[in-house]
């Protein structure tokens, strides 16, 4: 069986209500949810920034952390799209739809 999860970084200042899972529960499911030989349950993590005018930014430091628990524990992961505003290297980027996916790919993250 195959457990699938959204999860986004979430922004106490924005009026939106939070989207799954923030980044603070994120950190400790891995260890959490096991199977009883120790392997982790989840299987596949697909990770990406909010796309349109009103996409709140993703930081590349937390698609980091998460690709980082991802690849210890063995788990693949999906980088799958940058977002319309990025943050890497405390640079503020705003990429365009048709640019997303093909930035995402570029970083090399995929597992």
């Amino acid at each position: 069986m195959m457990e699938q999860l959204s999860f986004f970084e979430e922004k106490h200042n924005d009026p939106r209500p939070p989207l799954a899972l923030n980044w603070n529960l994120w950190h400790g499911y891995i260890e959490k949810y096991r199977t009883s030989d120790g392997r982790p349950l989840i299987e596949e993590v697909s990770v990406g920034g909010e796309s349109g005018a009103n996409a709140r930014v993703c930081d590349y430091k937390w698609v980091e952390k998460v690709w980082l628990q991802c690849k210890e524990n063995g788990i693949s992961f999906y980088y799958h799209q940058t977002g319309a505003k990025l943050i890497k290297d405390g640079k503020l980027y705003n990429i365009p739809r048709k640019l997303q996916h093909i930035q995402a790919h570029k970083a090399g993250l995929d597992l």
